[in-house]
């Protein structure tokens, strides 16, 4: 569907796919969704910056895809399209392997985050390569027309959660590795992306889509002297780095 439309735009979106589908939505399915988006969107703490609203082919599952003011992106499936339990999920991070090991253990022996939330979920699904995602998943059991504050400050909170994940993986890198942080690409960056590969192993797309991640595009390596080198034959490169 249609991104950054006005939000008594995307319940009348909603009903032109379901209808396009063959598929009868409870009106409180849609009453929910426009008072929950109305919370965050428009009349309230404004902490959604963009949405994207989908239906699954098959399942007729409805999936918000969230874009919050600090970047984080967030999913709220609506199983079915009935709002009697919706599930919070959010890829929290993309590690590498020694981060990812350390975060494993800590997951196994339920030291890596207490949180706040009920039934909160964190795991490691791995990604390509050297590389794994961290997520995280929540469930809301009470959503109905009524619980739509209630649902919203759920929101807040899982989104307080991903703080507090982001916040301990960071005192787990410190002690598993030294960071290069690509700001600027700059323009040689067919070596950029070859001095990539040469240094994290990874095959000429994976590096490639790495890079392109600048200026949040972030590699790892295993002592301080071998992150100085690299910070060094990227910027011969006219890439912008700092070793974090």
């Amino acid at each position: 569907m249609e991104e950054n439309v006005y939000v008594t735009d995307y319940l009348k979106k909603l009903r032109e796919e379901a209808q396009k589908r063959n598929i009868e939505f409870e009106e409180s399915t849609y009453e929910f969704i426009d008072m929950f988006l109305h919370y965050h969107i428009d009349s309230y703490d404004g902490s959604l910056h963009r949405v994207e609203i989908e239906v699954e082919n098959v399942t007729n599952n409805i999936r918000l895809i969230l874009y919050t003011e600090e970047k984080h992106k967030i999913e709220m499936l609506i199983p079915g399209g009935r709002v009697t339990d919706i599930e919070f999920s959010s890829r929290i991070a993309r590690i590498p392997k020694g981060t990812a090991d350390e975060v494993a253990r800590r997951i196994q022996e339920g030291s890596f985050i207490h949180n706040e939330l009920l039934d909160v979920e964190t795991t490691l699904q791995k990604s390509k390569g050297p590389w794994s995602d961290l997520v995280m998943k929540s469930w809301f059991m009470r959503a109905d027309q009524e619980g739509v504050e209630a649902c919203s400050t759920y929101l807040v909170y899982f989104n307080e959660e991903i703080y507090q994940t982001l916040r301990k993986m960071k005192e787990i890198e410190k002690g598993t590795g030294f960071l290069v942080q690509l700001i600027k690409i700059g323009e040689n960056r067919v070596k950029v992306i070859k001095l990539a590969r040469d240094f994290t192993g990874l095959d000429v797309t994976d590096a490639k889509d790495l890079v392109l991640q600048a200026p949040n595009a972030v590699l790892r390596a295993e002592t301080a002297e071998k992150a100085v080198a690299l910070c060094e034959a990227l910027r011969e490169c006219g890439a912008s780095v700092k070793c974090l």
